[in-house]
């Protein structure tokens, strides 16, 4: 019996994650051990995910999920190299994982683990430090372009199966890689637009997710973005300029921007050019909202959260619980209890959880009163 990690975000959990788990269980056994490494109360794209990440973790396992552990902040909002890097140390700390199973555009195991071999390569990594310094800037894609011709990695996906592929060859931890070919049809982003828009979700999300999901209306974003543009406005250049994402010019060009936008998605519109991308910008915003340092980020995950479990997952806990090397926190005020380093990581993702209450009009105190579904 095989057991297999998904990295995943289920922001909301649709019929195409539905359709990945079936798959992986039928090309590599029906009696696989399935664990997915989920996003917490934030996400890869800068913005605080729909629901809580308890209901998702919920609706994962009713449609086949064995467990279901966070990848906390901030890992989850990070760059595609260290949101890789995070998910990846997690999961080899966990111990047990046989396989990381991911989708891709290309599909083709061998191109991604050639590309992910360049960019781990000394040449590419020494002309990433060095782009810039005669005065002309290359793109990621020229730079790989010119030491390995084809192949480098431009959809959302294969980029991040490449940095998969990238972080599991320098853990070097015998979990093997696996890829299909996703198919086109089900989207998170379609799936968020129907949630928000009142309309009919269940072309795209199954049954009995809709019916965790009815459990509670999606999250305000608005009021984040509030919080947001405050942040920034109130804040010294040279403070935001020490947060994630910061750095590069991108804190003087964010808050140069703030003070003549009166939207977020206004300010990000403004900020987006050849270098930053929407997607870079608003992990910055982000990172300045809950006061994440450059650096830590860098760090190696200390702690997991027990978001949900079904009897095949417990089992699985059971069998790992004495060796993993990661602390797997099952209760929600757990956390504070861990030794320092890892408590400070988790105080830390706790304000990701707090931002979330906030703009879901719930006490802070709500964090601590959801335990994990226990299927």
């Amino acid at each position: 019996m095989k057991t297999v990690a998904i990295i995943c975000e289920y922001d909301p959990f649709h019929l195409g994650h539905k359709k990945q788990i079936d798959l992986v269980r039928e090309q590599i056994g029906a009696d696989t051990t399935i664990i997915s490494v989920m996003s917490g109360s934030t996400v890869q794209r800068g913005r605080l995910a729909i629901y809580p990440k308890h209901l998702r973790a919920e609706a994962a396992i009713k449609n086949g999920s064995d467990l279901v552990l966070e990848l906390p902040y901030p890992y989850c909002s990070s760059s595609a190299e260290h949101f890789a890097r995070g998910a990846v140390g997690l999961i080899s700390d966990l111990g047990g994982v046989d396989i990381l199973a991911f989708g891709s555009e290309n599909g083709n195991l061998s191109e991604l683990s050639r590309a992910a071999d360049v960019i781990r390569s000394d040449e590419y990594l020494s002309a990433i430090r060095e782009n810039g310094k005669n005065g002309h800037i290359k793109s990621a894609e020229e730079i790989f372009r010119s030491l390995s011709g084809d192949g480098f990695p431009t959809t959302p996906n294969d980029i991040l199966a490449v940095e998969y592929i990238a972080a599991l060859k320098d853990e070097n931890c015998g979990i093997l890689p696996y890829t299909y070919k996703r198919e086109e049809g089900y989207s998170a982003s379609r799936s968020r637009e129907l949630i928000y828009s009142g309309s009919d979700a269940s072309e795209m999300i199954p049954d009995s997710a809709i019916s965790v999901f009815e459990k509670c209306v999606p999250t305000d974003i608005s009021a984040y973005e509030a919080v947001a543009l405050h942040t920034i406005r109130m804040s010294d250049a040279e403070v935001l300029s020490s947060y994630y994402g910061m750095n590069g010019g991108v804190a003087g060009l964010i808050k140069s921007n703030a003070e003549n936008e009166s939207s977020l998605d206004g300010l990000i519109s403004s900020c987006v050019n050849k270098s930053y991308t929407a997607a870079r910008i608003r992990r910055a915003i982000l990172s300045s909202v809950l006061g994440l340092k450059a650096e830590t980020v860098k760090e190696r995950p200390l702690f997991t959260n027990l978001l949900a479990a079904s009897t095949k997952g417990r089992e699985y806990l059971n069998k790992i619980r004495k060796t993993s090397s990661i602390e797997i926190v099952t209760k929600p005020s757990g956390g504070l209890d861990l030794p320092e380093n890892a408590r400070k990581q988790f105080e830390l993702s706790l304000r990701a959880d707090k931002l979330m209450a906030l703009c879901r009009c719930e006490s802070a105190s709500e964090v601590f009163r959801r335990n994990p579904y226990i299927g």
